[in-house]
């Protein structure tokens, strides 16, 4: 495979094909432009569980990282997440859907997140299952 320049995505292997191209390129973009997403955030509320339960293990948190994935944990759900990054009204926002372990047992699902007014929220829901609102906060770099 030769190097085209692209952020490894699950489209590269297939960005000869016009329209797929141009949403490689588009995603591209956006993840390796200035995306205020980018980080490691710290989950400080969720609507159905408190801070202890969210903190159960490591302190929650949310990931996004400049390869189009990220990662979150919270309590005893740690998830793995395919991200698209986009604008809703005028807001940086992120969808994904995302696949990991519940207490051991395989769990997935998808969820959003916008930026407003320097404010993260955001909905997590699981396949089948519960959904719960929550907001992060981001970390600061070391």
């Amino acid at each position: 495979m030769t190097n085209t320049g692209f952020v490894k995505f699950e489209c590269f292997s297939v960005s000869i094909f016009g329209s797929l191209l141009r949403r490689c390129e588009e995603r591209e973009r956006i993840v390796m432009g200035k995306n205020k997403f980018l980080g490691k955030w710290r989950i400080c509320e969720m609507e159905h569980w408190d801070q202890d339960f969210i903190d159960a293990e490591v302190p929650g948190y949310i990931s996004f990282s400049k390869d189009g994935m990220g990662e979150f944990q919270f309590g005893y759900v740690h998830g793995f997440m395919d991200c698209r990054y986009s604008d809703r009204e005028g807001n940086e926002a992120v969808e994904f859907s995302w696949e990991g372990n519940d207490e051991m047992d395989q769990a997935s699902g998808r969820g959003f997140a916008i930026i407003k007014d320097k404010k993260f929220s955001g909905h997590l829901f699981f396949h089948e299952g519960e959904d719960s609102e929550f907001k992060a906060t981001q970390q600061k770099q070391a």
